[in-house]
């Protein structure tokens, strides 16, 4: 966020802090925090700081376990299945739209019906594969659609 606009009238922007309030570690010598500290003290960064580590930590810079890599060629997989599926409706329709009674006759009415009742689910496969991609984004800190890059 962009708040130097904002906060451009409190302090100039090179020497803007950030403020962070933490709890305060007890004393080593086994006293009690004083009341009047409340227990707190407020830790400064300014903008000159390196910047604090990623909540990931580490995770970023080493390569995902044979695991993920899998998981990721499934969840693969799966969308790859859900694209399929829509096969024997493009099939279908490639006889029209709208179907001649000879064409009923001949059994094409009925694959219709299984062609349209196959991509039923597909919104269902697409929720799961979305939330494995999320899971694995999450995890290894990079999206894995292609499980190949």
């Amino acid at each position: 966020r962009d708040l130097s606009a904002a906060t451009s009238f409190l302090c100039p922007p090179i020497t803007c802090q950030s403020f962070f309030i933490v709890p305060k570690a007890p004393p080593s010598d086994g006293a009690s925090s004083s009341a009047a500290t409340g227990g707190m003290y407020i830790v400064t960064q300014s903008d000159t700081d390196p910047p604090r580590e990623s909540p990931l930590g580490d995770r970023e810079e080493r390569p995902p376990g044979v695991g993920f890599v899998a998981l990721s060629w499934i969840n693969f997989g799966l969308l790859v299945a859900a694209l399929l599926k829509f096969a024997p409706l493009i099939l279908s329709y490639a006889h029209g739209a709208d179907l001649s009674p000879d064409q009923i006759a001949l059994g094409l009415g009925e694959q219709r019906a299984w062609a349209l009742d196959l991509i039923s689910d597909t919104p269902y496969l697409l929720a799961i594969w979305i939330l494995v991609a999320n899971f694995l984004q999450w995890q290894t800190g990079k999206m894995r659609v292609f499980p190949w890059r």
